[in-house]
């Protein structure tokens, strides 16, 4: 994914809960600006491993206190 051409991430507010959207092939650089554009969703969980990137959705029973 090169700056140029990266999109926004703003779709994931319509990721079902419970789903994991993986991309293959995100630069370090790409994976810090897609950190700082998904800070305010905490209900995601995003994690990278050399090119990989993983977005995961929480279900409602995750957030739900014990």
């Amino acid at each position: 994914m090169s700056a140029a051409t990266s999109p926004s991430f703003n779709f994931v507010e319509t990721l079902p809960a419970n789903s994991t959207l993986t991309l293959r092939d995100v630069s370090w650089e790409e994976y810090e600006r897609i950190l700082v554009e998904l800070d305010e969703r905490p209900w995601l969980r995003v994690t990278y491993d050399r090119g990989r990137l993983e977005i995961m959705t929480l279900s409602p029973e995750h957030e739900a206190p014990s």
